[in-house]
């Protein structure tokens, strides 16, 4: 389950290191701008990530109330069609979140890997960008975070923002309640990293959006 964010992304690190064999990517374009089980913004620059991991992407539309339908559908076709075994996801701490995967996975016949599953929210954070993840916010949507952060890179200054926020206001600093949306621009698995060439912000009142308009594959330094 690849949404294109930190969280897919670093649970795809961690099923790797487990020694699975990471076949397709799917990622589910939502034509919710609302969905609650899906990430929403810039999803289409995900065939990029895919492109860097050598590895082929399903990209599939999911129509406004039919998302659970797709989702069950598209996992029971992979399985029928490729044979796989089962599906990684980003899940941390979202019980709807789990209990929608592993409610699809039991009819798909799929086994459900949630490498994140349980671990502390900062935790998590903090050993991705050690371990040479680069995510920028592409999303804020909660009190505290501003237009400002649109485009920064996930970082020690960042978490100690988060950090505050989660005292004052609840915010979870991995972003689990929809508080903030992350893009992966470069990985340990990724061959080639991702620049973002041209973007525009979106902003309405209290919350936006960092809508990329291009991004190219650059060597990596």
């Amino acid at each position: 389950m690849w949404s294109g964010g930190k969280d897919s992304a670093y649970a795809c690190h961690l099923a790797l290191d487990m020694g699975l064999k990471v076949e397709r990517l799917v990622t589910f374009w939502p034509q919710d701008p609302e969905s609650k089980l899906f990430h929403v913004p810039n999803v289409k620059w995900t065939a990029l990530q895919a492109k860097s991991m050598g590895v082929t992407q399903d990209l599939v539309k999911a129509p406004m109330n039919q998302e659970y339908d797709v989702l069950c559908k598209t996992l029971t076709a992979l399985r029928e069609q490729h044979g796989i075994e089962g599906v990684v996801a980003g899940v941390i701490a979202s019980n709807y979140q789990r209990r929608i995967l592993q409610e699809v996975c039991d009819k798909a016949g799929l086994e459900l890997i949630v490498p994140l599953w349980g671990r502390g929210p900062l935790d998590v954070v903090y050993r991705m960008i050690g371990e040479g993840f680069r995510a920028i916010v592409v999303g804020v949507y909660a009190e505290g975070l501003t237009q400002e952060w649109l485009g920064r890179e996930i970082d020690q200054r960042f978490l100690e923002h988060l950090k505050k926020l989660s005292k004052t206001w609840g915010v979870s600093p991995c972003g689990e309640g929809g508080e903030y949306e992350t893009f992966v621009v470069d990985a340990p698995f990724l061959v080639e990293r991702i620049k973002v060439a041209n973007y525009e912000i979106a902003w309405r009142r209290n919350w936006g959006e960092l809508i990329i308009l291009d991004a190219v594959l650059i060597e990596k330094r």
